[in-house]
């Protein structure tokens, strides 16, 4: 078995309400590591979802309409690496919804304040 197919059947045995132990025990790991490896887990199922606790419908709405696609809420990276400029030229985004889905980056650590230095837009020259 793979370590990621062992991974997933070691998340299903915790959700099905096994003790760290129990589990250390059958896959020849520490409790330690069992603990670890479902709190990995758990993290990347709440990156997945990030966007349904900390953005408006609004926000949701414009990223889905001008990348055509749900996917993009569930990939936090690529909206943490455009620039301020980049988000602004979303038509309809603005400041108010550039700065709340910057701040929902900010607040699952993808995005630094380094990256918000910019004081105008320079593709359409908009004040931030």
């Amino acid at each position: 078995m793979n370590i990621k197919k062992r991974n997933i059947q070691i998340c299903l045995e915790r959700k099905r309400g096994r003790k760290y132990s129990d589990i250390a025990k059958q896959f020849d790991l520490s409790d330690e590591s069992i603990r670890q490896i479902c709190f990995k887990k758990e993290q990347e199922k709440n990156e997945e979802k990030f966007v349904l606790g900390f953005l408006s419908i609004r926000t949701k709405n414009l990223l889905i309409k001008h990348f055509g696609s749900k996917d993009i809420l569930n990939n936090p990276t690529l909206l943490a690496n455009m620039s301020r400029a980049d988000l602004l030229c979303i038509k309809n985004m603005g400041l108010i919804l550039t700065r709340e889905l910057e701040d929902a980056l900010r607040k699952l650590g993808y995005l630094d304040n380094s990256k918000t230095k910019l004081t105008y837009c320079p593709h359409c020259k908009k004040p931030l």
